[in-house]
């Protein structure tokens, strides 16, 4: 019964080290630990603290030269969920020179300073790096990575060599409406072929849906394979379930059907696929079908939304309508329109944030993260040339 405390005590001497490191170190960020205020580092003032009149603001014309600018410039130009990458920072200073070091750049996290930790991760690039004709300073951060299910509220800080302060903040993109006519700049890192390129061009005309988010979808769904088989036995491009398949199918009566899928095991399916079941005898299996059926049913689903009477269910959300429509299609095509009703009617603005609509939520921010990858062109400032 003696030895027992003694090991208690024994246990407690050995792991004091460690709890030691682990406070010195404190929380950690995807950027980094957050900065040790003993380092000469402190926490930010929250952004909803700061005042209007501290805001930073570009220098104009009439007092910097026109072809030299002060500016923080992100590549790619908004957050990924969908997977880790490469995040590139670029600062341009109004005296037309790159900045010399990283002595006036602050990097924040959820308003946490974890700008000693951050900048040791950069790769710092100064020599030859130009935007736009102007020298600038590049940081590299390789492999950053975001959780889908966070709120990641990142803001960089510089101050000039006149000592003016900037701030950019680096944000989640936002789809302010599913009936957008975007141009769908890139599929990246997705090589597809020209010819499916215009299918989703040509099934987001036909059903009015932003060509973009329809990318972002089946990228999400397949990751542009033709073939896919889901655990749920959802198939094609734009995996359509056994259960959604016949909604589709009564819009398009002419498509082949092979109504005896759902008796087959996944794996029995995978061996059939497509050697005996394929596009001749499954529409979901031939890509232009798969698109615009996924395109159609999307469609459908925004239009649903928007009816007289679920309107009230989007009044109880209260955010903005296009907005709210465009991600409550996407949640309702994953998870079902009458789950996701039902969670607005019951939760109003955190209807996405229950328990039963974390997959839902998870989805939703994965296909925003790839729209905002499709929409913009790749954005990298090299040794070779300006950014563009």
């Amino acid at each position: 019964m003696q030895q027992k405390p003694r090991r208690i005590l024994r246990l407690l001497f050995l792991a004091l080290p460690v709890l030691w490191c682990a406070g010195c170190v404190g929380p950690t960020t995807p950027l980094g630990a957050v900065d040790h205020p003993a380092r000469g580092y402190h926490p930010a003032t929250p952004a909803s603290a700061q005042q209007p009149s501290v805001l930073p603001k570009l220098r104009s014309s009439a007092r910097q030269p026109p072809s030299h600018r002060a500016a923080i410039l992100f590549s790619p130009p908004t957050q990924r969920v969908h997977g880790p990458y490469t995040w590139q920072v670029v600062v341009l200073d109004p005296s037309g020179r790159a900045p010399a070091d990283l002595s006036r750049v602050r990097l924040f996290y959820n308003d946490l300073e974890v700008t000693q930790s951050a900048t040791a991760q950069f790769q710092v690039q100064q020599q030859h790096i130009t935007h736009a004709g102007q020298p600038a300073l590049q940081l590299e951060m390789p492999h950053l990575r975001l959780d889908p299910m966070a709120e990641h509220h990142i803001r960089v800080e510089y101050t000039t060599t006149t000592g003016e302060p900037l701030t950019a903040r680096y944000a989640f993109p936002i789809l302010d409406s599913l009936d957008a006519r975007e141009s769908l700049a890139t599929t990246a890192p997705f090589d597809i072929d020209p010819t499916l390129r215009g299918i989703i061009e040509s099934a987001s005309d036909e059903f009015d849906v932003n060509p973009v988010v329809l990318a972002a979808l089946i990228a999400q769904e397949s990751s542009f394979d033709p073939l896919a088989l889901s655990r749920a036995q959802a198939l094609g491009l734009t995996q359509v379930t056994h259960r959604t398949e016949p909604d589709i199918a009564r819009e398009f009566p002419g498509w082949p059907r092979n109504p005896k899928l759902g008796r087959f095991s996944r794996r029995q399916l995978r061996g059939l696929i497509p050697a005996v079941i394929n596009r001749e005898n499954e529409w979901r299996l031939d890509p232009e079908k798969s698109i615009r059926g996924g395109a159609f049913y999307l469609g459908h689903l925004r239009n649903r939304l928007q009816t007289e009477g679920n309107r009230q269910y989007l009044d109880n959300v209260g955010m903005d309508r296009g907005r709210l429509v465009a991600e409550a299609s996407l949640a309702a095509y994953n998870s079902g329109l009458n789950r996701i009703l039902y969670m607005m009617k019951t939760h109003g603005p955190e209807w996405l944030e229950q328990r039963s609509t974390r997959e839902a939520k998870r989805y939703v921010r994965k296909i925003l993260s790839y729209y905002g990858s499709f929409r913009s062109a790749p954005d990298a400032v090299s040794a070779t040339g300006d950014a563009t």
